[in-house]
């Protein structure tokens, strides 16, 4: 059952394993959104934005405020069906809005280098939501963590050899 932890000591353990995983991922987050090389690169590019580029921003970063509370949902019930798969759709929408976000911002005119941008993530955006609907099915149907893993395993293929080939 998804509910509150009820004492200080599994408030505390849960902080603990939160903290922990934070650490060790928070690198690789932060080195991949903030990357000086391509992702900054075509934000540096931006000259113009329109009303669709600001409401698919708004629920990019409405979705994005559910992280925190599914993630403590989790960490409290990681065996737990219902809760992977929240947070596998909150996962999945910011991927969707975030897409839009950046197709909005390539259909203006003025903002060329957008569309060179979105070439060089084509490469990789399909394998990148197809495995994560997959770790969303497994999750659903078979193994409640499959979501958590699909997400891992798409920074590791993904991320990582991006942030080492900028970094060379």
């Amino acid at each position: 059952m998804i509910g509150v932890a009820k004492t200080r000591g599994d408030n505390h353990e849960c902080f603990v394993e939160f903290a922990r995983g934070f650490l060790c991922l928070y690198p690789v987050i932060f080195l991949g959104w903030h990357d000086v090389g391509q992702y900054a690169q075509g934000w540096h590019d931006v000259v113009k934005i329109s009303d669709k580029v600001v409401w698919n921003t708004v629920f990019l970063l409405f979705f994005s405020s559910f992280f925190p509370y599914v993630t403590k949902i989790v960490a409290q019930n990681f065996d737990n069906k219902v809760a992977q798969v929240f947070y596998g759709l909150i996962i999945l929408l910011v991927t969707f809005f975030n897409t839009l976000m950046y197709r909005s911002l390539a259909e203006i005119p003025e903002n060329t280098a957008m569309e060179a941008f979105l070439e060089g993530r084509k490469s990789w955006f399909y394998y990148d939501v197809a495995l994560k609907i997959i770790g969303l099915i497994l999750s659903l149907t078979i193994y409640p963590p499959a979501v958590m893993y699909s997400i891992l395993l798409i920074m590791l293929i993904f991320m990582v050899p991006m942030i080492a080939r900028h970094y060379r």
